[in-house]
């Protein structure tokens, strides 16, 4: 089991947002409910700003 971390929640929002919903694909939980899962576990602009500079990708 992964431990519930609001990056892991963020990164799973960006990957549904980059790839299903650019597709049209519909999946469950949306990005959004995943993002919003995200910030109740407490992800914070710092966590959102390391992970894109470690990915080397934009924030959208």
């Amino acid at each position: 089991m992964i431990e519930p971390r609001a990056v892991f929640y963020y990164f799973m929002s960006y990957i549904k947002q980059d790839y299903y919903n650019r597709k049209f694909f519909k999946t469950s939980p949306t990005s959004e409910e995943l993002y919003a899962t995200a910030i109740q576990y407490g992800l914070t602009e710092t966590d959102i700003q390391s992970f894109h500079s470690m990915i080397g990708m934009p924030r959208p």
